[in-house]
């Protein structure tokens, strides 16, 4: 069995599985390995580790710490509570028709369009600063006023392109992502359209300092080594220094490009800032590049699903990230996203199209044919309100799937057909 431990009561003839938040070339802390000594645990200790899992089935228990499991169980039913909590039905209503749902679709069409001449405008920012031009961030100010604009209308539009969106280049992708992301976070903490916008700017040019590391380390395969995280942690530094003087860019949105890798327990970089020395916005786009980063694919590893992306989220509340800040986030995106491939217990495939904001975990779904087939008596394209079937077993929700693993166009499949809104 695997158990979280406080290193605090690490003793010799436990069996380390792997340390929190610890990335180290030193061979006394990795994971996977017995501990065989006092020393070895005080070296654990001396090193700033504070938590660990051990395992065991290859070395000694301890009768302090949850197991794995009883972590991962507790976490999602905090995700649960947040999901039918007061502040969640006190958001607008779903759409009750077929004509709502299916204007959802054009909205997607509509923000699609947008996020492309953001791309293409970011993507020129990028060259740019690779050819040693001067940067100009104005003209990203008008799509940006546009997408702010389209989040008011229908935040679950872009929600979608966010999740879904392809590019080759990992951190255009990631840097749309992060400035969607962040513009719906502080839309739905109520900050006015100046800071939304401003938000928004920051979170396409935050990662723009990778364009001066080495693609071998961005893309390596396998944990770095401390000089290769040192040399990849200087991008925050990088992306200051190509920003300097650059038209456009506010004294805001500077902090939020500078802080976000800084986290409340101090263990952040590049400065360690701790506490409410930490801007708010600088917390938030921590909380949404980290998100972004874990549920997207990358050269080196696989993307991990929302659902569990969000578990992670509030396991780092309260020590990474404001408690708070977590679970707004969280209601904000959506316990499943729109663009989410869900999988019923009645067999039947399907897609996340609007969510519930007064029950999230009843979303509105599409469901859809698989190359396997689909052995539910649903029809293939029929559009059904989960929060009028909640009662009904067979509409209960059993896996959540990536909708990398079956070969259909995601943004094509969103709403269209006829709305199966009762039992």
């Amino acid at each position: 069995m695997i158990k979280k431990i406080s290193v605090s009561d690490l003793q010799p003839g436990m069996h380390i599985h792997s340390i929190v938040d610890v990335v180290s070339s030193d061979p006394l802390l990795r994971g996977n390995r017995l501990v065989h000594s006092s020393s070895e645990v005080r070296h654990i200790q001396s090193h700033g580790v504070k938590e660990l899992f051990i395992d065991t089935d290859k070395g000694d228990d301890t009768r302090s710490g949850p197991s794995f499991a009883e972590i991962s169980a507790t976490l999602q039913d905090q995700i649960r509570e947040l999901a039918g909590g007061d502040a969640v039905a006190k958001e607008a209503p779903p759409p009750q028709t077929e004509t709502e749902l299916h204007r959802i679709g054009a909205e997607i069409e509509e923000a699609s369009q947008l996020v492309h001449e953001a791309s293409l405008m970011v993507g020129e920012i990028m060259k740019d600063a690779r050819m040693g031009r001067n940067i100009d961030a104005r003209p990203i100010s008008e799509p940006i006023r546009q997408m702010k604009e389209m989040i008011e209308r229908s935040p679950d539009a872009m929600i979608a392109l966010a999740l879904l969106r392809k590019s080759d280049d990992e951190t255009l992708r990631h840097s749309l992502n992060v400035g969607i992301l962040l513009m719906l976070f502080t839309r739905s903490l109520g900050m006015n359209s100046t800071v939304v916008e401003q938000a928004g700017t920051a979170g396409f040019l935050h990662d723009i300092g990778k364009i001066r590391i080495p693609d071998s380390l961005l893309n390596k395969k396998g944990k770095l080594n401390p000089g290769e995280l040192s040399v990849i942690r200087q991008h925050v530094k990088h992306a200051l220094q190509l920003l300097d003087g650059t038209p456009g860019l506010t004294p805001l949105m500077t902090t939020i490009i500078k802080q976000h890798h800084e986290r409340i327990d101090g263990s952040g970089y590049p400065h360690g800032l701790s506490g409410s020395n930490i801007h708010k916005l600088g917390q938030m786009v921590g909380i949404v590049d980290v998100y972004d980063a874990i549920t997207s694919k990358r050269s080196y590893r696989g993307p991990i699903e929302s659902h569990i992306a969000l578990r992670e989220i509030m396991r780092w509340a309260g020590t990474l990230f404001t408690q708070s800040l977590c679970e707004q986030f969280i209601r904000c995106i959506g316990i499943y996203p729109v663009g989410s491939l869900l999988e019923l217990r009645n067999g039947t495939f399907a897609l996340v199209i609007q969510n519930n904001r007064s029950a999230l975990l009843h979303p509105v779904i599409k469901t859809i044919k698989t190359p396997a087939g689909n052995t539910a008596d649903d029809t293939p394209g029929q559009m059904i309100d989960l929060n009028m079937f909640r009662d009904q077993p067979g509409y209960s929700i059993v896996n959540h799937r990536f909708v990398h693993d079956i070969n259909i166009d995601i943004l094509e499949e969103m709403p269209s057909g006829t709305l199966l809104s009762t039992p």
